[in-house]
């Protein structure tokens, strides 16, 4: 399965992180944009997918400028394969499709399975 590095701050961006989560890919962390400054008293908020990245405890980083090169260590540390730029529905359409859903389904069922037999022990 493949290991993502999850880029993305606006709202939407959320909507594509979450299906992924369901398609079964491995989120290994999340980069967006820094917390900004809102409303009147300019407290800082995070952006929306760094929000919801760590409310569902993901690994967050919140580069500056990924053209200073605040973004290399974090591609070392996940490994070259973990990012894929991309946006948009049509490049998770992309995504989607690496799915071997025959192998995944397979996986799944011995999962279920497993599950099954743990639970006939127990009673």
């Amino acid at each position: 399965m493949m290991r993502i590095l999850f880029m993305g701050s606006p709202d939407f961006a959320v909507e594509s992180l979450k299906a992924l989560i369901a398609a079964g890919f491995e989120i290994c962390a999340v980069v967006t944009q820094p917390d900004r400054p809102k409303g009147r008293g300019y407290a800082l908020y995070p952006t929306a997918v760094g929000a919801f990245a760590k409310e569902n405890g993901y690994e967050v980083y919140k580069p500056e400028k990924i053209k200073n090169g605040e973004l290399i260590p974090i591609l070392e540390k996940y490994g070259p394969d973990s990012f894929k730029a991309g946006m948009g529905a049509e490049h998770l359409r992309k995504l989607l499709e690496e799915i071997d859903i025959e192998a995944e389904s397979k996986i799944l069922k011995e999962e279920l399975e497993k599950e099954r037999t743990e639970k006939e022990k127990l009673k």
